[in-house]
């Protein structure tokens, strides 16, 4: 199992680094424009309306809702994100502790045995792989 543990390790700083170099490029093309003065003061001013309005937007996709069957497709996509990085997260964990301990049984603390979390799991999974079909 040592040499799952490798693997996946010498994986994850390949992804860390890709992932890096995008998070500098999109950090230096969000502040290649001018600054913006106002809108830092209206956003600190507005601070619970301007949380409220991103929840809607982006957890709610209240703009993509609206194109019917493209946005809910894109609905179930994003949300398939969040609920799969629970999956990802116990798979790493089950690597990482099946390499210390010799028992890949590993879950998310309160969360991980939950059946609603399962459900969701699958549910999700299935509804990505019929949205891209």
């Amino acid at each position: 199992m040592l040499w799952v543990a490798i693997i996946g390790l010498v994986m994850t700083v390949l992804a860390v680094a890709v992932a890096g170099r995008r998070v500098g490029f999109l950090y230096r093309l969000a502040t290649s424009g001018p600054p913006a003065p106002e809108r830092i003061a209206y956003a600190k001013e507005h601070a619970a309306d301007e949380v409220k309005a991103q929840l809607v937007e982006v957890f709610g996709q209240k703009k993509l809702l609206k194109w019917t069957a493209s946005g809910t497709a894109h609905f179930f996509v994003m949300w398939a994100f969040f609920i799969l990085l629970t999956v990802y997260i116990e798979a790493y964990g089950a690597i990482v502790q099946g390499a210390i301990t010799g028992e890949p049984d590993f879950h998310i603390p309160l969360i991980g045995t939950w059946g609603v979390l399962g459900f969701l799991q699958d549910f999700i999974a299935v509804a990505c792989l019929l949205g891209l079909v």
